[in-house]
């Protein structure tokens, strides 16, 4: 069984038997969208409504070198680095660490992805094939043996959770729904008959999640598929205007080959977020150009209209300034986060003193940003 990852990227109900969900062919036609990925910095007023932020405590027991995640829910701003989670509250205080790595009881090898509920944290650890439960304060609660290799996964209710594999363990279903009470995989879905061993750094297949319901999707797939405990359909089939497009048969290809292919080409590798309004629906996408792997926001109206803006701070606005690359989306808010060193240079080179003026240095914590989206 192959189990070697490349990483890529750099950057309910109770159910009482193992089912498996509908596949996209049993389930409603999606809706098609041609997205224009000519961008206009003149848009931004009419996709971003305003942005707040928040100064992250700065102390020896929290002190943020570097992160590989950010986790933002109504508690708590969280970040991992370096196997370790540190909690801040949404004011930026900080709250607590979790720093519980080694191979004994109640320890986990490695983080590959973690959620933070108001009481507990849940860390996935592909190497021990486990999800292990925590209090806020770190004290180990349980384990739970999933048996086979998750890549990321996301909280349903109290009992329930959704694994995602990322098409690399030997299950064959890429989403499986798992039982914290009966201890086992209660359903599955998206059958897959090739096992990638790829998992992208800066990819996460949940991009976005309400309740029961999430909205998922794969590297170079277009598609935006609605997961539900009792359905798995397409929601969204999207296309785009670029210069260079996917070859046909580019689901026969492995997604590491495909990416090798595709390198500095300018392509869409993957879908970051949807977001639904009564007037339309957002889209945002990892588009390689000039300046790499960069995120593109495009707004389609209720009359088909549509507005792409370019989500960079090369292109400097003076009304948002800190508009970035989104890492997440926090309600109808884009999250993003500026290094302590990004923060002093963009200030320095901009002839702005928003953080400066107060004292801030490289020293500091980075600081979270809320872009706020229009209805």
């Amino acid at each position: 069984m192959r189990t070697n990852i490349k990483i890529l990227f750099c950057s309910l109900v109770v159910f009482t038997l193992v089912t498996s969900c509908k596949t996209p062919s049993d389930a409603l036609e999606s809706t098609d969208y041609t997205l224009d990925v000519n961008f206009d910095d003149s848009y931004r007023s009419d996709l971003i409504e305003g942005y707040r932020y928040v100064r992250l405590e700065t102390n020896e027991n929290c002190r943020l070198y570097d992160y590989n995640k950010i986790k933002v829910n109504d508690s708590y701003i969280s970040f991992e680095a370096q196997d370790q989670l540190f909690l801040f509250n949404q004011k930026g205080e900080f709250i607590s660490k979790l720093s519980r790595k080694g191979r004994g009881k109640g320890e986990y090898i490695g983080i590959t992805d973690y959620e933070v509920t108001s009481n507990n944290i849940y860390i996935l650890s592909w190497v021990q094939q486990a999800l292990l439960k925590y209090d806020m304060n770190g004290r180990f609660i349980d384990k739970y043996d999933l048996h086979e290799y998750y890549a990321s996964f996301k909280i349903v209710d109290n009992t329930h959770v959704f694994l995602c594999s990322s098409r690399s363990n030997s299950s064959n279903k890429n989403f499986a729904l798992y039982d914290l009470n009966k201890r086992s995989v209660v359903y599955s879905c998206d059958y897959f008959d090739r096992n990638e061993g790829v998992m992208f750094a800066s990819f996460n297949d949940f991009i976005f999640s309400k309740d029961s319901v999430c909205y998922v999707t794969h590297p170079f797939d277009y598609m935006v598929y609605k997961l539900t405990p009792n359905e798995f359909s397409p929601l969204y089939n999207l296309s785009f205007n670029t210069k260079n497009q996917l070859p046909t048969n580019y689901e026969e290809i492995p997604v590491f080959d495909l990416n090798e292919q595709m390198r500095n080409k300018d392509v869409v590798k993957a879908i970051q977020l949807v977001y639904e309004t009564s007037n339309g629906c957002y889209f945002g996408y990892k588009l390689h150009d000039e300046y790499g792997d960069t995120s593109y926001l495009t707004r389609i109206y209720n009359d088909g209209t549509q507005k792409t803006i370019r989500l960079l701070m090369s292109d400097f606005d003076k009304q948002f300034p800190y508009l970035n690359q989104p890492l997440g989306l926090y309600h109808d808010e884009l999250v993003s986060v500026m290094s302590p060193y990004g923060i002093v240079y963009f200030e320095t080179h901009n002839d702005i003193d928003t953080f400066t003026s107060q004292g801030y240095t490289e020293e500091d914590n980075p600081i979270v940003f809320f872009h706020k989206l229009k209805q």
